[in-house]
């Protein structure tokens, strides 16, 4: 048997830990986190200033966020308006015990290109998040900008395009639909920092029996009459920080955690955001986090 005192990361694959060493991993792994949970009704009261889709308050001054569609020699062709995803009142927003400090003024606007940055993988040019010190969620809504015309786009991106609405993925220029939310706390972990088989396959099945919880909790909310009502269970696994046990970059791991999660959002046909079943999320590193450089926010797409 391993000391008390051995390091987490020094286990051997196969070893077994003890109900001591399997307590301490869990310690060190544990992420909590809040959901951000549909409400039953798209148009139901939820956070005050803050929903999925639709329009965003983004200040007038503040330009739209753009990706940039490039040619093979890396020349800007064209610039495709980010779809706006979701918005935050930092004000409403509470933060359980353990969570990164987050503003607590103010509102985050976060945009994604479902598109052309679907690369399954690291992609960095494919989110945007901006950070506005006022609380503006009373002030006008702003329409997504219309996209360039297709004939300026190569052929290229017009046929990738097309591939991705054929496979029931998002539309080119069509936002997401809008839906408030509440928000609930919950205990994520993340299953990949320590190499040892046995507590990977231990935090893998808490975390799914964490995962039916919440979903028998929140069970209430699904099959309810009328267009306007829930029909997509998995909308449980929006969340911001947390972990859902996946993907995590590879200098988080370090015992200073230079990388946060800042927000998590999976495929939800109640929004009209397809991602095959997958995860889009926004990390950050825990500087540009402290500094509130939200901007230099990227984004990962997570496989389920």
């Amino acid at each position: 048997m391993a000391d008390s005192a051995t390091d987490p990361a020094d286990l051997d694959e196969d070893y077994v830990p003890s109900g001591e060493e399997l307590s301490n991993m869990l310690k060190v792994v544990r992420r909590p986190g809040v959901l951000l949970m549909k409400t039953p009704y798209s148009d139901d009261p939820g956070v005050p200033g803050s929903w999925f889709g639709g329009e965003p308050t983004l200040p007038p001054e503040i330009e739209w966020p753009v990706h940039k569609v490039c040619s093979e020699d890396g020349q800007v062709i064209s610039e495709i308006p980010m779809h706006f995803l979701v918005q935050i009142n930092l004000a409403t927003l509470p933060l359980p015990e353990g969570v990164p400090e987050l503003p607590q003024t103010g509102t985050l606007f976060f945009f994604f290109e479902p598109i052309f940055c679907n690369n399954f993988g690291i992609a960095p040019d494919c989110g945007r998040v901006i950070y506005v010190e006022e609380d503006v969620s009373e002030c006008p809504t702003r329409s997504m900008p219309k996209i360039p015309p297709l004939s300026e786009l190569p052929d290229w991106a017009n046929k990738y395009a097309e591939k991705m609405r054929k496979y029931g993925r998002n539309d080119l220029g069509r936002g997401f639909r809008r839906w408030s939310f509440d928000y609930f706390f919950f205990t994520g972990y993340r299953s990949g920092q320590f190499r040892n088989r046995v507590f990977r396959d231990y935090v893998d099945t808490l975390s799914i029996n964490i995962s039916k919880d919440i979903k028998e909790m929140v069970s209430d909310r699904c099959d309810l009459p009328g267009p306007n009502a829930i029909k997509d269970l998995d909308y449980t696994y929006h969340h911001i920080f947390g972990s859902n046990g996946g993907f995590e970059p590879e200098e988080s791991y370090e015992t200073e955690n230079p990388w946060v999660r800042l927000l998590a959002v999976k495929d939800d046909l109640d929004l009209g955001f397809r991602n095959h079943t997958n995860w889009v999320v926004f990390w950050i590193k825990n500087e540009d986090l402290e500094a509130r450089k939200f901007e230099n926010a990227f984004t990962v797409e997570e496989f389920q």
